[in-house]
């Protein structure tokens, strides 16, 4: 049970960050310093 809840829940989410590191932060860098601040 652990095993399948592993593989259908939590594996599929490493293909999503795999993604977000791909992507590069330039999308993040693009914001003004002003927006980091809350």
């Amino acid at each position: 049970m652990t095993a399948r809840f592993y593989f259908e829940r939590i594996l599929p989410r490493t293909l999503s960050h795999k993604q977000a590191l791909l992507s590069g932060a330039d999308n993040l860098m693009a914001m003004p310093e002003a927006m980091f601040a809350f």
